[in-house]
């Protein structure tokens, strides 16, 4: 800043420093901005802000030691769900989506019953 702006007065102009514009390339500026005009509206690439987005991270990481979840996937890796494997129709190169393993399932399902009883624990009291 100049002196002058430093003691209150207001500055010549905002772009003092710049050179001058020629008035061919102003010009110039003006018809290609009307040309473009000519040409239709711009298209354009605009947000989706109701887009999900996808992190990449570990379940691990999302998880605190404490949580129940690693108590009842504890659990669950302890059980012998073979017989619901051996129920998979899913298997090697064969047409068809993969099954969801069953332990996740299973684990679920504890969770869900886990979080119900001890909501009715505590309103019993």
């Amino acid at each position: 800043m100049s002196k002058a702006q430093h003691q209150g007065e207001a500055p010549v102009s905002l772009f003092e420093d710049l050179p001058a514009v020629d008035a061919r390339q102003e010009q110039a500026a003006r018809q290609a901005r009307s040309a473009a005009k000519r040409q239709g509206a711009a298209r354009l690439l605009q947000p989706n802000r109701r887009q999900i987005e996808l992190r990449a991270s570990d379940l691990e990481s999302l998880v605190g030691e404490d949580h129940l979840a690693r108590l009842v996937w504890g659990y669950v890796e302890r059980q012998d769900l073979s017989r619901l494997v051996e129920a998979i129709k899913a298997r090697g190169s064969n047409a068809g989506r993969s099954a969801i393993d069953p332990r996740i399932l299973f684990a679920l399902g504890c969770t869900r019953c886990s979080a119900a009883w001890a909501a009715g624990a505590r309103w019993r009291g």
